[in-house]
């Protein structure tokens, strides 16, 4: 079992993009685990997602041991300087997914980027991995 959860706890972010990926939001552009490729950065013409790592933690503790992993993500995405989507529909869409999917939410933050004029929003997720 303990196998089994440390597994879970590497697999977190790749198991997020594989939910994301399938989905093919379709003003998505590019979607990233960990870090955006150097040469990358500054494109401001393509809507980008950023999947990291929060923390994991150990969950239902019972007779000196845990049952579960409760897994923390940040997803943020950067969208395009041309977006032609409605912001508010986008977010409330990719929230709507991540709740049937089993992932919650206490909500996002949105920014403007000073160097690049460019509109982002951070979301911050979990879910209890049995």
């Amino acid at each position: 079992m303990l196998i089994r959860m440390l597994l879970m706890i590497d697999t977190k972010v790749q198991l997020k993009k594989d939910i994301l990926s399938s989905q093919q939001f379709s003003w998505l552009d590019n979607i990233y685990i960990n870090s955006i490729p150097t040469e990358l950065e500054n494109e401001t013409l393509k809507t980008t997602m950023l999947i990291s790592d929060i923390n994991s933690e150990l969950a239902n503790w019972a007779n000196d041991t845990f049952t579960s992993v409760d897994k923390s993500i940040q997803v943020q995405i950067f969208f395009s300087k041309q977006f032609q989507f409605n912001f508010d529909e986008v977010i409330k869409t990719l929230l709507h997914f991540f709740v049937q999917n089993d992932w919650r939410s206490n909500g996002f933050s949105n920014f403007i980027d000073p160097d690049t004029k460019q509109e982002s929003v951070t979301i911050k997720i979990h879910k209890i991995m049995m």
